[in-house]
């Protein structure tokens, strides 16, 4: 079990996480590491969705701010296929 903590503590060390400290992960449980490594691709996905949908909010505000909106084209319901 020591091995999972030591491979946890090296992999959250690759990241910038700047609320969790070396000290902090090296005082966890062992059983509460399994379950971080399980949940983190989980806590990933939802701050990469948060990042794309801020990027595609800023730019229809910027686009509107500039007066280079076409709301037209943004209400159209033309569906594109990929």
């Amino acid at each position: 079990m020591k091995f999972l903590k030591d491979i946890y503590i090296r992999f959250l060390s690759n990241f910038n996480y700047p609320y969790i400290s070396k000290e902090l992960l090296k005082d966890l449980p062992v059983r509460l590491v399994g379950l971080l490594i399980a949940i983190e691709p989980l806590i990933d996905m939802a701050r990469t969705l948060v990042n794309v949908s801020d990027s595609m909010i800023t730019g229809l505000i910027s686009s509107k701010l500039m007066g280079e909106l076409n709301l037209d084209v943004y209400n159209s319901k033309i569906k594109i296929e990929g």
